[in-house]
């Protein structure tokens, strides 16, 4: 089996347990049979053995290194696991758990280290993810190693923001999204989502393959805010002060779904369009803006025209006395002449 490994090399009963990759070997892998050859060495075949001699890879050797030997068992773990865990998982999960013969379903990768035998996260509750037999499911499930090593390498528009999956279907790629409030106040205090246009690309390509070219093309344009190159043009860097832009709803998923309502998030279609567009808060900030400015000119609209009504009256109420006052005077100038 594999084990924790010692800072040493120790021989025993013509064994050899080598301190590399946190594994201590003293067992063949998994699918392969241990065998002694006719030197002597215990080695491990992957494959049938003949007349003490192995017909098949000769995989590693449970005996000490010799030269134009194969690899000891624990160099051989220590070099494979190694590879898996570049090439499989993310700085977040970087340890590989699994089979030699990588069966699916069974590996994946672990923020703890492997169990003795290399099969399985030494640590149950501390974070793991999968490795998926097929791309559709490496892209669309929540806890595939493809997808955490994906959100890992999304660069948001600011060191301190949140990032997340959100998905939209079972059968859909996940997107990744960043949460953060601009630090320099451009979005007065509100928070801010912006979608990897990497991801989002992988979706259109998937879901809108007819008007793919067009819909990634005003993505990386880098004018539509609601991706995170666009959204850090236009609140981080103030670069972008004109023309931002959204990409039309029936093209892209809306940014109102999430993992959890997933169900609900399915009914997107990229062959209708979503209900409403959507939109960046510095948009509906200044819809706001404007409603508000407009509720203010008809305030005033409204004042005016009750002031000149009010001086209307006024005015034909003087009149009015100055008649009756110019009539009484007449009456009196009779009354003398009498």
């Amino acid at each position: 089996m594999i084990g924790i490994f010692f800072q040493d090399i120790e021989i025993k009963e013509g064994f050899v347990v080598a301190s590399t990759a946190g594994l201590r070997v003293t067992a063949c892998p998994n699918g392969t049979i241990s065998y002694v050859n006719k030197s002597g060495y215990t080695n491990c075949c992957e494959g049938d053995i003949i007349n003490d001699a192995c017909n098949g890879n000769e995989v590693c050797s449970l005996s000490p290194p010799i030269t134009g030997g194969p690899p000891t068992c624990a160099e051989f773990f220590a070099k494979e696991w190694a590879a898996r865990s570049t090439r499989f998982c993310s700085t977040s999960m970087p340890n590989y758990f699994g089979t030699l013969s990588r069966r699916p379903g069974t590996e994946g990768c672990s923020a703890s280290p492997a169990e003795s035998d290399g099969s399985r996260p030494s640590d149950n509750t501390m974070p793991k993810c999968k490795i998926y037999g097929n791309m559709n499911d490496e892209m669309s499930k929540t806890d595939s190693c493809f997808n955490v090593v994906g959100l890992d390498a999304v660069v948001c528009p600011q060191a301190n923001a949140t990032k997340s999956m959100i998905s939209y279907g079972s059968e859909r790629p996940m997107i990744f999204k960043c949460n953060y409030i601009p630090s320099n106040g451009s979005s007065n205090g509100m928070p801010v989502d912006c979608m990897d246009p990497n991801r989002v690309i992988e979706f259109i390509k998937q879901q809108n393959p007819a008007n793919k070219d067009t819909i990634i093309s005003s993505i990386l344009s880098g004018t539509d805010v609601q991706f995170c190159n666009g959204s850090k043009a236009y609140y981080v860097d103030r670069t972008l002060t004109s023309g931002a832009k959204s990409v039309p709803g029936q093209s892209c998923p809306s940014t109102t779904a999430t993992a959890s309502s997933a169900s609900t998030a399915s009914s997107l279609s990229v062959a209708r369009p979503a209900p409403t567009p959507p939109t960046d808060e510095r948009t509906r900030l200044q819809r706001a803006k404007d409603a508000a400015s407009k509720a203010a000119a008809l305030a005033k609209e409204k004042a005016s025209q009750a002031a000149a009504l009010a001086k209307q009256k006024a005015s034909q109420a003087g009149a009015a006395a100055m008649n009756r006052a110019a009539a009484a005077a007449s009456k009196i100038g009779n009354f003398f002449r009498r």
